[in-house]
């Protein structure tokens, strides 16, 4: 159990501002447990990560978003809560992603298309450890 939340986080927060990929993720989580909150904007996933922060166990954040890049947003989430786990997601790896890897604190990329196996072992893992997120 989370000692902060007093419950376990079972909570994955998307971050994409493409829809198709949204839904995709939401499918292939289908069954599994994991409630999925979605956030087709910047101001919108801090907005419910904000909100939800005692749920969420992962964050899957497109590095490449209009009006709020992926590192806005990323050091809003490391304000409110400094541990929780954020992979990106992506069609392209850019230079600078690769460049300020380190100093993020990024565990992970997951590389659009996805594949599917992949995806659920990644997110399976940070589901199991949610409960330690302070």
């Amino acid at each position: 159990m989370n000692s902060s939340a007093g419950k376990y986080r079972d909570s994955l927060l998307i971050v994409d501002d493409d829809y198709a990929t949204r839904l995709l993720i939401k499918v292939i989580l289908r069954g599994t447990g994991i409630t999925v909150i979605e956030a087709g904007t910047g101001a919108e996933a801090i907005e419910l990560f904000r909100r939800h922060r005692e749920e969420i166990f992962l964050v899957l954040l497109d590095i490449i978003l209009p009006v709020y890049d992926g590192w806005t947003i990323l050091e809003e989430f490391r304000k409110v809560c400094p541990q929780i786990p954020v992979v990106v997601i992506s069609g392209i790896l850019p230079m600078e992603l690769r460049e300020r890897w380190p100093e993020a604190g990024l565990p992970g990329f997951i590389s659009k298309p996805f594949n599917v196996g992949e995806m659920k072992e990644i997110i399976g893992t940070y589901h199991n450890a949610g409960q330690n997120i302070q």
